[in-house]
């Protein structure tokens, strides 16, 4: 056996080293174990060189099933235990951090923020078992006694992302019960929370952000007193539904979260919604959501709509006449089969115009819940042509969608098909190689923002002291009083440049995805059309850069909200029901269903999100059949009204004569103004629906 202790001084145990390192951090078992068992490298003796140890490597990669087994490997092998070694670059912070990776996990090349394997999270709990963060731990249940014997009302943890685990002495108990109302654990590697904390009822605030926790237990639900709660940024994905008890609460905090239950679309809304949410499911049962939004976007003649014709019914023609095309938007509907063990889904397709005049339409529709389809013309394509046949329609979707202001800023899944493939000779490898431009194009934004984020990091480096590896806790207070006398313009300059870091890091978090393939399809002879299909299938389950692309697909949602639901689709084809005022609505659903509004406002939002309805509470309207709203804008914003809008003699009985008709419709064409008789007069023609008398007329304005 050969063992070098000097590992970076010799030039086999360095190789021995390196080589190690690369099969812990791509967790490859059989890498590893010829590697361990070469003897180039004595695990007996811990990396003393700065860098990351093989050990923190090893938790650092994507979850792999050998993870486990090269855990305890390693420790067969003679390498050190956890106690007093921490993980990163700079050792300072537990392992089982980097094995759950929550989000603010940055400098890491593995996925972050996602939910923690069910044999990471027993993985997790052995490395505590076997010392990680030990020290840090029992620091704590120090501090937790003396806080206790001083009967102190309000008790913050260390906050350096060491400690691992609570420890709640019987002796504190009492304390904790009785005399303790805020308790801040933030900024650590904590996972799992014992029973204990949740007897102490007398808690007003509760503080667990940027922790690991995998979840909360359902006895959260005995700190009735809590008006504060904040678990931004772990690993849960569900609430417990006895959050619902919390009646004092006012402040909550969940964002950057993998959360499924409740949907983001309800969490996003506050605390509120959520406990709203499990009352609904509590009060009226469940039922499995199966309907999904998908809308299909590109320029006019991109061939979307007999794409979509050809995927609802392959054997039928599904190729679109000459000068039949999409006027505003069509709705259509397809029950996409999918796998035996699964129902199938109805995909609820959104059919837009292309022409520009409706591209200011667009935003009224798009959503964070929907699955996106951006389809060209590969027979008119060129590199001219992939600004305003892709990438105007992609960037429209992120930056409508995917706001990093928003609580709710998932990213949404974004597929990209070529179309006429039958027209186009090598049509794939002319996809492929479009792929490719766009892949180039995505990389090279990836490097300016890492370039920029360096910069910003090296200039931070040397103006905040604080950035500098402390060695102990008195270096730390040296470090800080440092800081502390910086001049006030420094000090502004450091801020501003962590504010820059933050806002680039949110925009990244919420950049779209280009998809691993661009099919070229064709609706005459159905090219790929199956394979796109499959593509489409597959997307419905994929998780993204901020979570599951489509977390209310197949969840168990309030039975009450499907009633909504079932309640407008039957509504919609009804005279006078198309569109209403939201008080007549809502006295609807109570009339119809002893729906009371509370309820009905939540479902109403469900129905919106999946594109059932359109609801715009700001307006004060819901249009409960959607191709209404169409319907008006069409009469409205067409690029056809030189040839579809003139004169008729009826109009004189309006007081309307031809000159003024003439004036009014050249003021509309040339200067986009549009005069309220002119209006009146277009939407004369959806049967008197919103004539001039009609009290929906002025919220219509306001939404135009």
């Amino acid at each position: 056996k050969i063992a070098f202790v000097e590992n970076h001084e010799h030039v086999f145990g360095l190789f021995a080293y390196i080589v190690l390192v690369g099969t812990c951090i791509h967790v490859n078992e059989k890498c590893f174990e010829l590697i361990t068992s070469s003897n180039l490298f004595d695990l007996s003796s811990q990396a003393t060189w700065k860098g990351n140890s093989p050990f923190s490597m090893l938790c650092e990669g994507d979850y792999n099933t050998s993870r486990n087994y090269m855990v305890r490997a390693l420790w067969r092998l003679g390498y050190p235990k956890l106690v007093n070694y921490y993980a990163n670059y700079f050792p300072d912070m537990a392992f089982s951090i980097f094995v759950a990776k929550p989000s603010n996990l940055y400098g890491v090349g593995s996925v972050i923020g996602e939910p923690v394997h069910l044999d990471d999270q027993k993985l997790c709990r052995l490395l505590r078992d076997n010392g990680d963060g030990e020290e840090a731990n029992k620091t704590l249940t120090e501090q937790l006694i003396k806080a206790s014997n001083k009967e102190v009302t309000q008790f913050q943890s260390d906050s350096g992302r060491r400690i691992t685990h609570v420890q709640i002495p019987k002796s504190v108990f009492n304390w904790g019960c009785s005399f303790l109302k805020e308790l801040f654990l933030c900024h650590n590697g904590i996972f799992e929370l014992p029973d204990e904390l949740f007897d102490f009822t007398s808690l007003t605030h509760l503080d667990l952000s940027f922790n690991c926790l995998f979840g909360l237990s359902h006895k959260l639900g005995n700190l009735t007193n809590l008006e504060c709660l904040n678990i931004n940024t772990n690993l849960i994905t569900e609430l417990p539904d006895t959050i619902e008890k919390l009646k004092k609460i006012t402040e909550f905090e969940c964002d950057n979260n993998p959360l499924t239950k409740p949907p983001s679309a309800v969490w996003s809304r506050g605390i509120a919604a959520v406990q709203n949410f499990f009352k609904d499911m509590r009060e009226s049962g469940t039922e499995v959501n199966v309907d999904l939004k998908v809308l299909v976007l590109g320029l006019s003649e991109a061939g979307k709509t007999s794409l979509i014709n050809c995927l609802i019914d392959p054997h039928r023609t599904a190729l679109t006449r000459i000068g039949d095309r999409t006027v505003g938007i069509e709705k259509r509907t397809w029950a996409m089969t999918r796998s035996e063990n699964e129902r199938p889904v109805n995909l609820l397709i959104y059919d837009f115009a292309g022409q520009e005049e409706y591209y200011i339409t667009h935003h009224l529709f798009l959503g964070n819940r929907a699955l996106y389809i951006l389809a060209f013309d590969l027979s008119k394509y060129n590199n001219r042509l992939l600004d305003s046949q892709i990438l105007l329609w992609w960037e429209s979707i992120q930056n409508r969608v995917c706001d990093v202001r928003s609580k709710d800023s998932k990213t949404p899944k974004v597929l990209i098909v070529g179309t006429h493939a039958d027209m186009v000779k090598d049509a794939q490898q002319l996809a492929d190689n479009i792929h490719k431009t766009l892949k180039k194009i995505f990389q090279l934004h990836k490097k300016d923002v890492k370039d920029r984020l360096k910069e910003y990091e090296d200039k931070l480096n040397k103006l905040d002291p604080r950035r500098k590896n402390a060695k102990d806790k008195n270096d730390t207070n040296v470090i800080q009083k440092k800081y502390e006398t910086l001049p006030i313009e420094k000090k502004m300059e450091i801020l501003a440049l962590e504010n820059e870091i933050k806002k680039i890091n949110q925009q990244e978090q919420c950049k779209i995805d280009l998809p691993n393939k661009i099919h070229a399809v064709s609706s005459k002879d159905l090219q790929n059309i199956y394979k796109f299909e499959e593509q489409i299938a597959s997307s419905l389950t994929e998780v993204g850069p901020s979570g599951k692309y489509f977390p209310h697909l197949d969840e168990h949602l309030p039975r009450s909200w499907f009633r909504v639901r079932k309640f407008v689709r039957d509504q919609s084809t009804r005279k006078g029901r198309e569109c209403m005022k939201l008080p007549q609505y809502f006295k609807l659903l109570l009339d119809e269903l002893g729906i009371d509004e509370s309820v009905g406002r939540r479902a109403t939002q469900f129905c919106h999100d999946l594109g059932d309805i359109l609801f715009f509470d700001k307006v004060g309207l819901v249009f409960l059949r959607p191709s209404f709203l169409i319907d008006v804008f069409k009469l409205v914003i067409r690029h056809d009204h030189k040839e579809s809008t003139y004169w008729t003699e009826e109009m004189l009985d309006h007081g309307i004569s031809e000159e003024k008709f003439n004036k009014g419709k050249e003021l509309l064409l040339q200067r986009g103004e549009l005069e309220e008789w002119l209006l009146d007069i277009l939407w004369s023609q959806l049967d008197d629906d919103i004539g001039p008398e009609s009290s929906i007329k002025n919220n219509l304005i306001q939404l135009l």
